[in-house]
């Protein structure tokens, strides 16, 4: 019998996304996200971060897909990403995240 080499992926991919949630900050950021677009500079504020922490988490995030960034000028913005909008809530039994149906909101007072 031959292995499906995604059944073995899968799990492992799950693991690392939990993972990747599992660090507070960037739950945090997901939460924030929630609202809408935000800039860097506003999430280190309404987070009360230093910029370049939530710069890395904000990173991590984008690389597995739960965020995605937009530059307009010299500010650059984050979403929640298209993976994370498709899904309409996220319940891990100790959190639940419920996500909007369309993301046109847009924070833009300073990006800092």
């Amino acid at each position: 019998m031959e292995e499906n080499p995604d059944a073995t992926a899968r799990p492992i991919e799950c693991a690392e996304k939990l993972k990747v949630l599992g660090e507070p900050i960037r739950f945090r950021l997901i939460e924030a996200l929630q609202a809408g677009s935000m800039a860097v500079g506003d999430l280190a504020e309404l987070l009360e971060l230093p910029l370049m922490l939530v710069s890395h988490h904000l990173k991590v995030l984008l690389e597995y897909g739960f965020v995605q960034r937009q530059k307009e000028g010299r500010f650059v913005y984050y979403s929640l990403g298209d993976d994370v909008l498709r899904m309409n809530k996220l319940n891990l039994g100790c959190c639940e995240l419920s996500f909007p149906a369309s993301q046109d909101q847009r924070t833009k007072s300073g990006g800092k």
